[in-house]
């Protein structure tokens, strides 16, 4: 954003808390923070990158992290990785759409978008995801093809996530942490809008807006159940798929959701680690034999991927991992780490980070 309309920003911000005195005093200081912010004291990148007291300060202060997780990142991966990382999350993002096949074929997506719009709106194929495309020029949300439900506005990494299901999920599916809804509606183009497809969340406001994507997708066999999946889940069958997007840390989309850096502890992780175990545990009493159980989050931390996974696995015997590569064909190998599982990261793909684990319960259906 340009920093005129920061400033802008924040002073109507200033009004709107009840503070009218402060708004001159608020475009005074960022109008002069504007003017210097050039010549600002910042920590330099250092000469020595082994000097993990000074890599820090420049990670933390001069590209704008909090400190305990830039520690954690530069321990992990070292200072280069590190700083791409950064300078990813750093940028703007592009708007990354996903054609709804349940209304038009993907390849004739991009030709119907420009068409419809006379040329204003331009889209490119999305590097990863075999449905997705890259906005070049236009706004696409001002335009017919939202109304027409011809894409969900979808992260390219998350478009990965329902790939884990396969090219045919099964009969009946169950989406436990569905909203906003864009993972649901590629659900239910994989199962050709036919047999049953639950979708889940727990607040009123998730609901709301899931109820909206599901009804402007077209999808004709989506059902929407409120539930916490905290808590036993309330079905009496059993479910050829089940798909566990948990709610996490979203450390992994720190480019999209900026504010998150500074809303998250370090001590929040176990805490969150804790409920996706449990939520896991709940989902896979949904799963029926031979079928298969999806865990996902856009956290770039392992305490809320590998070791949930690992932790389930240990206390779910009946449960065996799958390969990721095996799970789909459309997903790319590019995307599957060595233990398996789908793993995007902002220096390796150029997407956000997102961590999903594919499960198969043993026996026969």
């Amino acid at each position: 954003m340009p920093a005129s309309a920061v400033v802008d920003d924040a002073v109507n911000l200033a009004r709107l808390a009840g503070k009218r005195s402060a708004a001159g005093f608020v475009n005074a200081v960022l109008r002069t923070v504007s003017r210097q912010r050039k010549a600002l004291p910042l920590p330099p990148r250092p000469p020595n990158l082994a000097d993990r007291a000074a890599a820090l300060d420049y990670f933390s202060i001069t590209m704008s992290h909090p400190r305990w997780l830039v520690e954690r990142w530069y321990d992990r991966m070292g200072f280069d990785a590190t700083e791409a990382w950064l300078t990813f999350n750093n940028s703007p993002a592009p708007v990354t759409l996903r054609a709804n096949t349940l209304r038009i074929r993907r390849d004739d997506f991009a030709a119907r978008l420009a068409a419809d719009e006379n040329g204003e709106i331009v889209v490119r194929p999305a590097r990863f995801a075999p449905d997705g495309f890259i906005v070049e020029k236009g706004q696409p949300l001002a335009g017919g093809g939202v109304d027409a439900g011809l894409f969900v506005v979808q992260d390219e990494a998350s478009q990965l996530v329902p790939l884990l299901a396969g090219a045919n999920p099964g009969p009946a599916v169950l989406d436990a942490c569905a909203s906003p809804g864009g993972k649901t509606i590629a659900l239910a183009a994989a199962m050709g809008d036919a047999g049953l497809l639950i979708a889940c969340d727990v607040r009123n406001r998730r609901m709301e807006l899931l109820r909206r994507m599901v009804a402007a997708s077209g999808a004709t066999h989506v059902r929407l159940v409120q539930a916490d999946l905290l808590r036993p889940l309330p079905f009496t069958r059993r479910f050829d798929c089940v798909l566990v997007d948990a709610p996490c840390s979203g450390l992994g989309i720190l480019r999209r959701d900026p504010d998150i850096r500074w809303r998250r502890r370090e001590s929040d992780l176990p805490l969150l680690a804790a409920a996706q175990l449990q939520m896991l545990g709940q989902a896979a009493d949904a799963v029926t034999a031979g079928g298969r159980l999806i865990y996902a989050t856009c956290s770039s931390e392992p305490e809320e991927n590998d070791a949930v996974a690992d932790a389930f696995l240990a206390g779910a015997p009946q449960f065996a991992a799958i390969d990721a590569r095996t799970a789909s064909d459309d997903l790319p190998a590019a995307v599957v780490d060595s233990r398996g599982h789908l793993r995007t990261l902002p220096h390796v793909h150029g997407l956000e980070a997102f961590f999903g684990a594919v499960f198969e319960r043993r026996g026969r259906p």
